[in-house]
């Protein structure tokens, strides 16, 4: 009788993934991470049947920490509001988990993560996509999808953590003048 798979085994893997790929990219080996999750290397074929899946599970997990920390306000909050709450809950994950934003920016676009994983991701976000979509509709990308208003707002987000994290001083101003930018790219005829 097979033994019962740990979680804690399957999350100590993701978890050294999410670093090393963050330091050395996605051609780090297997070895290197089971050695950083502190199991065997077959360990990680126990629990993914390839690299590939890895990946492609890890994608999920970086997405699924992220959607927890997007916790969006009530309909009844003015439209801006619940769209800048997203904002700051996004950049905030990011700051506090920086290997992970990291990754999942690189896992984003790397052909290693197929077209399924990737809507199980985006469904998730169903309810942001929305609160996009309704703050688009009057602004000039009225015409684009949502997940295209939502790739420009993590590139911009991106961009703005990385400005806070050189200037730490000046961070809350960057924070809210790169909504500000935001909100006039989507909402802006």
């Amino acid at each position: 009788m097979a033994r019962p798979l740990s979680e804690e085994k399957r999350q100590a893997i993701l978890d050294a993934a999410t670093n090393l790929i963050a330091e050395q990219g996605l051609s780090v080996s297997t070895a290197k991470i089971a050695k950083l999750a502190n199991v065997s290397e077959g360990t990680i074929f126990t629990y993914f049947q390839n690299k590939d899946e890895l990946i492609n599970q890890l994608y999920l997990s970086l997405k699924q920490q992220l959607r927890s920390a997007l916790i969006l306000p009530e309909q009844s909050v003015e439209l801006r509001e619940q769209v800048q709450v997203a904002w700051r809950a996004y950049i905030s994950w990011g700051l506090s988990n920086p290997h992970g934003q990291q990754v999942l920016a690189t896992l984003s676009l790397s052909s290693i993560v197929t077209d399924t994983t990737r809507a199980i991701g985006n469904d998730a976000f169903c309810d942001i996509s929305i609160v996009l979509k309704n703050a688009m509709a009057e602004g000039a990308l009225s015409h684009q999808s949502p997940d295209y208003v939502g790739a420009i707002m993590v590139t911009m987000a991106n961009t703005t953590m990385e400005f806070m994290k050189l200037d730490v001083n000046n961070a809350e101003a960057l924070l809210r003048d790169g909504f500000a930018a935001f909100w006039r790219v989507i909402a802006y005829q």
